[in-house]
């Protein structure tokens, strides 16, 4: 079995002694994965050995799936390889934070801040002991949250194309810099200074 990617660069990171959620695992994550292409195919990577099968999305925790919006034709963009944090559980699905929306240094900016909020669950080794006991209002409530807002949408369970897999919390801050995101109409880099001009509140 080919070793898990997951696996790979957080082995990679520990070995070099990077420090995990820190201003130098922030650039050495994105400087060694910017340009791995092979996590571009959402094939691939969703069968990724590291990543746990649930039925369904749990608030809190961190989950990738593919995706097919059910009005792709009126969105300005989307992304059709979401990598989400669940806030809120609704009759037809769900609302999270798709981190892809977000340039990776913002990605990391949001999570340290929101893991103040992080819940362990169960024993320590657990692979899922963690989750982040979050809401909507917390996050609005707060500036220091202000970087959730453009990467916050409605997820439809029956648009849902894939297995939902659950990212261990383990290996949470290599799946923030993976370039896994897949966004349709739009470049990324267009995406996220867009939304990097919501944040500052010009839209």
């Amino acid at each position: 079995m080919a070793k898990s990617t997951f696996v790979k660069y957080y082995d990679k990171a520990v070995s070099e002694g990077i420090e995990e959620y820190t201003k130098e695992s922030r650039e050495w994550f994105f400087n060694t994965l910017k340009y791995i292409r092979s996590v571009r195919n959402p094939r691939k990577i969703i069968t990724d050995p590291t990543l746990m099968k649930r039925p369904r999305a749990i608030i809190g925790r961190m989950f990738m799936y593919g995706y097919d919006p059910k009005h792709a034709k009126t969105l300005e963009y989307y992304d059709t390889f979401p990598l989400v944090v669940p806030v809120k559980i609704v009759k037809d699905g769900f609302y999270g934070i798709n981190l892809h929306y977000l340039h990776p240094f913002d990605r990391a900016r949001l999570f340290n801040r929101m893991r103040e909020y992080m819940l362990f669950e169960g024993r320590a080794d657990q692979p899922i002991a963690t989750k982040f006991r979050i809401s909507f209002d917390k996050l609005n409530s707060s500036m220091k949250f202000r970087y959730f807002k453009p990467a916050y949408k409605k997820y439809l369970t029956s648009q849902i194309k894939t297995i939902t897999m659950l990212v261990p919390p383990k290996y949470w801050e290599v799946a923030l810099f993976l370039p896994t995101e897949n966004f349709q109409k739009q470049p990324k880099r267009t995406i996220w200074r867009k939304s990097q001009r919501h944040i500052r509140g010009n839209t």
